[in-house]
């Protein structure tokens, strides 16, 4: 039997909303302040040696980027912009006063990425010894994933199509590995980053971060989640085409009933 064609509209489009809803339960950034990271997960740095993640922890406090290298997206909008604000603080330095983990959350990526985002970014911040307090991972998706689950990062790998789907935020975490804040989006303030290193630099745990909104990444302040905008515009474009394909159907029932009504009169009267 075949669908009438506004029928099958229908059905893919309801197709496309549950989709939209699987979307959001797999990508985002949950708020787990006070969780503790794996530290005995095992990477490779940028120089090819094997490291535990608990190697930069222990004194300072540790910022932490999932991106990945070769991201074609909003990761290097991320890392200039981390570089930006950590240039901007002339009170603390990378390495002497905190750590910086970047962390590939591509499970392909390669020692040689790793290094070659080094250099770009320690040229670009330009302050000396932070070549020692600035570390570039990489790593097997399954270290990868402790790292990220732990945190409430949440974000798709795609094998197939060797394709990465995540949030956009950072984090900052106490010198024994514990989520003390979160800061979302592509824009990071000096002033609020260094401020989120000190405390956590005394083991503080911070608040929720307040409610807020940018490009790909929402805040919902019921839940305390984010999530990709894209979902939302989704569901939107979702709904409007449940509505527009109701109204069609609507109006083409309407239009074949009159027609029907003036076809049936001559032919009843004959």
């Amino acid at each position: 039997m075949r669908l009438p064609a506004s029928a099958l509209a229908l059905l893919i489009a309801g197709s496309a909303l549950a989709q939209t809803a699987n979307l959001k339960d797999q990508i985002g950034i949950d708020q787990l302040l006070d969780a503790q990271v794996p530290l005995d997960a095992r990477f490779t740095d940028e120089s090819g040696r094997q490291v535990r993640l608990g190697d930069y922890f222990g004194r300072k406090a540790v910022l932490l980027v999932p991106v990945f290298y070769e991201c074609k997206g909003v990761c290097t909008t991320i890392l200039t912009n981390v570089t930006r604000a950590l240039r901007s603080m002339q009170a603390a330095n990378v390495g002497r006063d905190f750590e910086v983990v970047t962390l590939s959350i591509h499970p392909k990526e390669t020692p040689k990425q790793a290094a070659a985002a080094k250099t770009d970014f320690l040229q670009a911040y330009g302050r000396p010894g932070a070549e020692k307090g600035w570390h570039f991972l990489v790593g097997s998706l399954d270290q990868i994933r402790k790292v990220t689950d732990a945190v409430g990062y949440r974000y798709l790998y795609d094998p197939e199509k060797d394709a990465v789907s995540h949030p956009a935020g950072i984090l900052v975490l106490t010198p024994d590995g514990r989520v003390s804040r979160y800061f979302y989006g592509i824009e990071f303030s000096a002033k609020l980053l260094m401020q989120a290193l000190a405390d956590a630099g005394q083991g503080r745990i911070g608040k929720k971060t307040e409610p807020m909104f940018w490009g790909c990444v929402m805040y919902d302040p019921k839940s305390g989640k984010y999530t990709v905008v894209v979902d939302r515009a989704l569901k939107v474009g979702g709904a409007l085409t449940l509505l527009i394909l109701g109204t069609t159907i609507f109006v083409l029932s309407r239009r074949g009933s009159a027609t029907g009504a003036e076809g049936g009169a001559p032919g009843g009267a004959a």
